[in-house]
């Protein structure tokens, strides 16, 4: 069935009689998938500011890598347009701005990608109870590419946040929000068309649904430094015009739209990677063989440069989304593409070929020895048989660790 049913549910663990534990199920999701079916940066506005009452501790600095290009990287041919030539490319911070953010802003949670949201319960519950239930709307009109109902898609994943007194006040005397709005939101893209907006702590609709104009199948994205802008992608072009666009959430009005891209070298105009915050820029990859690089700032998306490639004469899509370690953003494309982006200044660093279509999104974890790595796999799907490799890779320089692996064979 395509619609989700978001769930907040209580369980009484046996053996804890008087207490009972709660469980925060952040969605049950049942989707259709593939078709029918606080710190701010040094930079950061001063709109921006006006953020988080507290703040997490900092973590380390990370510093720059280098802006290198390994003989891997050689394969891709490539093109920089610089739109803004009056603003700097260079990251204004390499600060993890997701890491004191109070919620859940983008496709698991930060630039890391690595966000479990788990949980564990003592005792074995003895009772469930589902405390309340929300529902898209629902549209099976049929497009060129099928008919998608409502619910959530692929990725589909839902942004927590808790907006922090001074933000909420501004939005409830500007009327963005319900009245007795709590303050804990839960946000998420829909099939339908449309975002939804839910208090977690009831159940009911927090402000007014916000229609897009075509279906959402990846994950939405808020800007972390809480200036308000939402950012969301579209994921089937059921009418035109069709591409990405950014929410006001003091407003709840549409103020930016990237219509599909006539230089793009891929004829296919989707969004499904959710974008990432990253110092002063917004970096949204595009399905379209184009690589974003947007100025962001309270109600403001400003293009700053392109980057468009090609791996053996193929123009690739994006569907996942990037994950980042200091300067560098790491892409997964459909063709089997595995490419480190210095994001200062849009040049290819290291390319890994996987073998086929990756729409899994990176992993990116520094282990014991202080190296950051990544680990990504791919699916069976230009192989007409073959294996679903699944590979670790130092992320500074590409290179494989150890043989990969095959979790699944046809």
């Amino acid at each position: 069935m395509s619609n989700f049913a978001a769930v907040i549910s209580t369980v009484t663990p046996s053996d804890m009689k008087t207490t009972p534990v709660t469980l925060i199920l952040f969605l049950t999701i049942f989707c259709s998938c593939g078709g029918s079916a606080r710190k701010a940066a040094g930079a950061a506005t001063e709109a921006d500011s006006d953020s988080i009452a507290a703040q997490a501790p900092e973590a380390p600095a990370v510093k720059p890598l280098p802006d290198t290009v390994y003989a891997s990287a050689r394969a891709v041919k490539y093109v920089i347009e610089t739109v803004d030539t009056s603003a700097s490319g260079e990251l204004s911070s390499l600060a993890d701005l997701y890491a004191s953010a109070p919620g859940a802003f983008t496709f698991r949670k930060g630039p890391r990608r690595q966000a479990d949201f788990g949980g564990t319960v003592s005792g074995t519950p003895s009772d469930f109870t589902v405390d309340w239930t929300f529902r898209t709307q629902e549209d099976y009109s049929e497009t060129s590419v099928g008919s998608w109902g409502g619910g959530t898609g692929w990725t589909g994943q839902p942004l927590y946040v808790e907006w922090p007194d001074s933000i909420l006040a501004r939005m409830k005397a500007a009327g963005a929000v319900e009245p007795d709005f709590s303050g804990k939101e839960i946000m998420v893209g829909s099939l339908f068309g449309s975002v939804y907006f839910m208090d977690f702590t009831t159940g009911r609709p927090s402000r007014k649904a916000i229609p897009v104009g075509n279906p959402i199948k990846g994950t939405i994205s808020l800007d972390p430094t809480l200036n308000g802008n939402l950012y969301v992608g579209q994921g089937v072009p059921g009418k035109r015009p069709f591409g990405a666009l950014a929410i006001d959430l003091f407003r709840n009005e549409q103020f930016h739209f990237t219509a599909e891209d006539p230089k793009a070298q891929r004829r296919w105009g989707a969004y499904d990677s959710s974008p990432l915050r990253v110092g002063q820029f917004l970096f949204r990859p595009g399905e379209n063989g184009s690589f974003y690089k947007l100025l962001a700032s309270a109600g403001s998306l400003k293009l700053h440069s392109v980057l468009r490639y090609t791996v053996d004469g193929m123009a690739p899509g994006i569907e996942a989304s990037m994950s980042v370690y200091a300067n560098y953003g790491f892409t997964a494309d459909n063709r089997g593409n595995i490419l480190a982006i210095n994001l200062s200044t849009l040049r290819p660093v290291w390319l890994y070929r996987l073998g086929d279509d990756t729409d899994a999104t990176p992993v990116l974890a520094v282990e014991d020895d202080g190296v950051p790595y990544l680990y990504v796999g791919c699916e069976i799907d230009l192989q007409d048989s073959g294996s679903a490799r699944f590979v670790k890779l130092n992320a500074l320089d590409g290179t494989k660790c150890g043989k990969p692996t095959s979790p699944a064979d046809a």
